[in-house]
């Protein structure tokens, strides 16, 4: 029997690293295309850092969503992309995720970057649904913008 107090080692098994890509995803709002009747595609520089560093506070994963450039800020599509992101790319990544799930959500650390307006970045904070598997309620929030802008550099045609 489990004492109310007592506490749970969690061990993770993952491979360590850095996965960089484009993740496109669909803005709903745009319309085909007269020539084509082609609906164009956005996306985002995507950066999922697999380390504990001083950038991520020490977390297991950090993850970048990047603004790409003539594509619409992420801000309106984040619960869907970090579902995804999670589910396709974070999950095959641990040996033992189906272990340590629901344990995983406060160790993944998320970043939102945008170039418009202005450069900037928040952390984005979100409810891991661990019966549905899915992400949900984002919330922004300041974060060490100054050390991330400084790490992202000019990264945002580097993918």
């Amino acid at each position: 029997m489990f004492s109310k107090n007592s506490t749970v080692k969690i061990v993770y098994s993952y491979k360590s690293g850095i996965l960089k890509f484009k993740f496109p995803y669909l803005n709903t709002n745009k319309i085909a295309d007269e020539k084509t009747n082609e609906i164009a595609m956005d996306y985002c520089n995507v950066e999922i850092h697999m380390t504990k560093n001083e950038l991520n506070d020490q977390r297991m994963v950090t993850v970048f969503l990047i603004e790409a450039k003539e594509s619409y800020s992420v801000t309106n599509f984040v619960e869907h992309i970090a579902t995804n992101i999670r589910n396709t790319y974070i999950k095959p990544m641990f040996v033992n995720y189906e272990e340590i799930s629901e344990y995983l959500t406060n160790d993944i650390k998320w970043i939102q970057v945008d170039y418009y307006p202005e450069l900037g970045a928040m952390e984005v904070d979100m409810h891991w649904d661990e019966k549905r598997h899915r992400y949900n309620s984002p919330a922004w929030n300041t974060c060490d913008e100054a050390a991330i802008l400084d790490y992202i550099g000019t990264k945002k045609e580097k993918y």
